[in-house]
């Protein structure tokens, strides 16, 4: 039995070291001005300045909306006074044998991390309906770790969007109706 703990324990780090722990950076371009609320808020792609595979289009979208909906508990609209125009600027998605040979060689001592890690970048431009732009901001997520992958560093841009929208757009409407449930629009009072 101890021997079974002392294997466990010692899996613990080499696990750790397999699934990569970079974290995200967000770079506020235009912040965002103090006591600004909003109603309601929709999601739209942007031009990229890369090529993107739609797959991944959709599926960073999906995540967005589904962190969004979370967040507020409401879903994202079409018709809705804040907009979040997104747009990819970075897509890179490593090396994947690097990433394994550095976490292999970090296991015993390596002082070189995060070789073959990528990541994608994205801006997003937060507008009112009118076209008044109101903040921009520039997130990555990334791609490190023998399992990193384009769909969790997709993820990780998505959940940094979400939060920095939460954290800096109040939403006074925007209440869960029951647990686990988002209403599909905001009636404004």
């Amino acid at each position: 039995m101890k021997i079974a703990a002392v294997s466990l324990c010692s899996l613990v780090p080499t696990l750790v070291a397999l699934g990569g722990c970079a974290s995200n950076r967000m770079f506020v371009l235009n912040p965002v001005a103090p006591g600004t609320t909003i109603s309601s808020l929709t999601i739209r792609p942007g031009e990229s300045s890369i090529a993107i595979d739609p797959e991944d289009r959709a599926d960073f979208e999906a995540a967005l909306s589904d962190e969004l909906t979370e967040l507020y508990g409401v879903k994202p609209t079409p018709d809705a006074d804040l907009i979040i125009e997104y747009r990819f600027v970075l897509y890179d998605q490593g090396n994947t044998a690097f990433r394994v040979g550095s976490n292999v060689l970090n296991l015993v001592g390596s002082p070189f991390y995060g070789l073959g890690d990528g990541a994608v970048g994205v801006e997003a431009v937060y507008f009112r309906k009118d076209g008044t732009r109101l903040a921009h901001v520039v997130t990555d997520g990334t791609i490190s770790g023998a399992f990193g992958n384009t769909g969790s560093a997709l993820d990780e841009a998505a959940g940094a969007i979400a939060k920095f929208t939460k954290a800096n757009f109040a939403c006074p409407t925007c209440t869960l109706e029951a647990p686990g449930e988002a209403r599909s629009s905001v009636q404004t009072p």
